[in-house]
């Protein structure tokens, strides 16, 4: 534990008993980062001039919009009796106080709830794979390409675009009006056009990238004044119809909405990625870059003779660069440029417009549309979507000079980080990963990180204690998982095997589902998750033979109790028990023909009494198990012997991860997603599992080593053959949110 004391005038950490003296902190001017991005002083609001007057101009007047952009720039809390005090907010300096409004020129002026929505963002961020053997473009590497798919027979991808938001692909006005096919739907997270899963070698491991994803189209918004004929503002938007999931192959790009981002050299080299796709169809299965030089708009002007080449176009590349099958129409422009300070991300400049794309382009240089000169026009376009709600509502009254701003006083202070992350100001104590790196720093804290703390202190609601920003840095992954059910699986002992040197209870959560037949009443099994619920497959729960109750805590079907020898000693564990049902729930899109979401629960009627041979196996509630590398999985079950006969007592096998078109290629009737995982093909595992029975390992569980389950059997041959198949499984990741949702329904 770290002591961190604090004085009115000097401030020090005492870490490891090394004392850090950082009395620079209390000294220091303020500084921040405002909602725009613009470097500022955190100062009292009504020493902030601009804002002074603006409310004064508003009045009681002010837009919802202008009092949730306050609320976001404040930089101190505040309290009822005395907020005239000490409400502070984030005043730009005046240094860089020249607005991205007015550095940028469009007609329509910045839209702040849209530009806010591209602050919010984590853009521009690459997971570099390296490919023995590569490929021009490794997997994952740009991760906002996006294809424009078409109705058309041959060659359906005919444009590209970027992912630049939840919602939101920009591309070329010239790829959607009046273009000779119907757009049908935008692909994200593709590699090679002509596979479904991608996969490569990165180093010893077999790297695969999870399966692409195409989006529906709810709107498409090309710019008003896009003229086909000078491919003047040849930009649009599309809306997709629901909201994309960032994951390692599908993120977005940034957009220059910072100060540091609008500033580029003369002689910039840009980076130009895609399949080389023109209006005449695709000319590479995978992605190709290439870097190419900026132009004097002047060099495009004489290449393309009769185009007057305007601001709001770029000129690159040509001369004696061969941009042989690189890049889209339509797809982006863009460099590793200064995004926040000295942070660096993928900023997209510009957007294809004319050349530079597709093969055989030698000598002619590329006309892009400039994307600084239409933020303004962007920042409209996002924000009809961004329907985001508040936790409260803020209310400002306008009294000479004294504003009442008690409802921020309220708020929850959130702050940017110097490196213009989002955060809350916490004091130093409560943010972890600022007392881990001083712990692992010691006396050798660098100054360096010195002045980052110093840069990142803001002023909380006691005088007496240190406030800095500290980076929020959620886990999207738990996010999506419901609370309660979350909290239910979390206060759970799960995944324990008491090892008693027999095969007994060494799969305590392994579960037979009891049906209404006197020849073989077990037909299916599932594993226990929780004091009521049982995992199983859906095809299990909608059989034409009514499921009448569950059995836990089985070894040996045809005795009771189950024993074995060990030495001299005979050991026994406790009779099975046999649960009601309650209820049954399936999951709502599960598909009994395609094998889609083939996952249910079953609440049992009581709740069980966990013992040595019954016990809740874990689920992947966080982002660190479900993330673990997979190479082979643990299935057990009753099922059919090597013989071809029923087994009675609880079997187990190891099984080999495989990728999904290892199964493809040997169910070709089954249609494989990225909801089902698959496994096995080395050994007779087909023999010794049920359907619905778990496919788990030994996983990193909070700070231990767990059992967890992956996945539930959805589909396996019957019998046993010469030939070891795989199984396909029901991909528990993708279900968590469902499952945690219905534990508590």
């Amino acid at each position: 534990m770290i002591d961190m004391r604090s004085y009115k005038h000097r401030y020090f950490f005492e870490v490891i008993g090394v004392l850090i003296t950082l009395s620079s902190i209390a000294n220091a001017e303020q500084s921040c980062f405002t909602p725009s991005g613009l470097y500022g002083n955190c100062v009292p609001i009504r020493s902030c001039v601009k804002v002074v007057n603006e409310l004064l101009r508003f009045g009681k007047n002010a837009p919802q919009s202008y009092r949730e952009q306050l609320i976001q720039s404040q930089c101190t809390g505040s309290t009822l009796d005395n907020f005239s005090d000490n409400i502070s907010i984030c005043c730009a300096s005046t240094d860089n106080s020249v607005s991205i409004s007015e550095r940028l020129t469009d007609s329509g002026g910045i839209n702040q709830r849209g530009l806010d929505l591209l602050h919010s963002l984590k853009c521009g961020i690459k997971k570099f794979i390296r490919i023995a053997g590569g490929t021009p473009v490794p997997l994952g590497n740009y991760p906002w390409l996006a294809l424009l798919r078409y109705e058309a027979n041959t060659n359906p991808f005919k444009c590209g675009g970027s992912l630049i938001t939840h919602r939101h692909v920009i591309t070329a006005a010239h790829c959607v009006v009046k273009f000779q096919f119907n757009i049908v739907d935008v692909r994200l997270g593709e590699h090679d056009i002509n596979t479904d899963s991608d996969c490569g070698r990165n180093g010893k491991r077999y790297v695969c990238m999870p399966s692409s994803k195409s989006y529906g189209i709810e709107k498409i918004t090309a710019h008003p004044d896009y003229d086909s004929n000078t491919y003047l503002n040849d930009l649009a938007i599309i809306t997709l119809d629901r909201t994309v999931n960032f994951n390692k192959h599908i993120k977005p790009i940034c957009l220059p909405i910072t100060p540091s981002s609008l500033v580029i050299a003369r002689d910039q080299e840009y980076i130009i990625a895609g399949w080389g796709i023109t209006e005449n169809g695709t000319t590479s299965p995978i992605p190709l870059r290439a870097n190419v030089p900026h132009r004097d708009n002047d060099y495009c002007t004489q290449i393309y003779r009769g185009l007057e080449i305007a601001r709001q176009q770029i000129c690159v590349g040509g001369g004696s660069n061969i941009e042989t099958c690189t890049g889209d129409s339509g797809g982006p422009l863009f460099f590793n440029a200064n995004y926040r300070g000295t942070i660096t991300r993928y900023v997209q400049y510009g957007v294809a417009s004319l050349g530079g794309v597709g093969c055989g382009r030698v000598t002619y240089p590329g006309i892009f549309t400039n994307l600084k000169e239409f933020i303004p026009w962007i920042t409209n376009v996002i924000a009809m979507i961004d329907m985001r709600s508040y936790r409260h509502r803020y209310f400002f009254e306008v009294i000479g000079v004294l504003i009442t701003l008690s409802s921020i006083a309220n708020a929850e202070p959130s702050c940017f980080t110097p490196t213009g992350s989002y955060g809350n100001c916490v004091p130093i104590r409560s943010c972890v990963k600022v007392v881990n790196e001083l712990s692992r720093l010691g006396e050798n804290t660098p100054q360096s990180y010195r002045e980052h703390l110093i840069q990142s202190r803001c002023t909380g609601p006691t005088p007496d204690d240190i406030y800095i920003c500290c980076d929020s840095n959620e886990d999207d992954y738990e996010k999506s998982l419901n609370p309660n059910g979350l909290q239910l699986l979390n206060e759970l002992k799960c995944g324990h095997v008491a090892a008693r040197g027999t095969n007994l209870g060494e799969s305590p959560w392994n579960a037979l589902l009891k049906y209404k037949s006197s020849e073989k009443p077990y037909k299916c099994g599932g594993s226990l998750i929780t004091h009521r619920h049982i995992l199983s497959a859906a095809h299990c729960l909608v059989v034409d033979i009514n499921i009448v109750g569950v059995r836990l805590g089985e070894y040996d079907i045809n005795t009771d109790p189950d024993c074995q020898r060990k030495g001299r000693r005979t050991i026994c564990m406790p009779p099975a028990v046999d649960y009601g049902i309650e209820k049954i729930i399936v999951h709502p899109y599960y598909s009994r023909q395609a094998f889609i979401n083939d996952i249910g629960l079953i609440k049992l009627d009581r709740d069980v009494e966990f013992n040595i041979h019954i016990k809740p196996i874990c689920l992947p509630i966080t982002k660190r198990t479900a993330d673990t590398n997979r190479e082979k999985y643990i299935v057990t079950g009753w099922g059919t012997t090597e013989n071809g006969t029923t087994a009675s007592v609880l079997m187990r096998a190891v099984v080999k991860h495989q990728e999904p078109k290892f199964c493809q290629e040997l169910f070709k009737n089954v249609h494989i997603t990225e909801n089902n995982l698959c496994a096995g093909g080395d050994t007779y595992e087909a023999c010794t599992i049920q359907s619905g029975g778990p496919l788990f390992f030994l996983a990193p569980y909070k700070t231990l080593n767990r059992y967890v389950q992956f996945g539930v059997l959805s589909f396996g041959m019957n019998k046993c053959y010469s030939k070891a198949y795989p199984s396909i499984y029901a991909d528990i990741i993708p279900q968590m949110p469902w499952i945690t949702e219905n534990l508590v329904e």
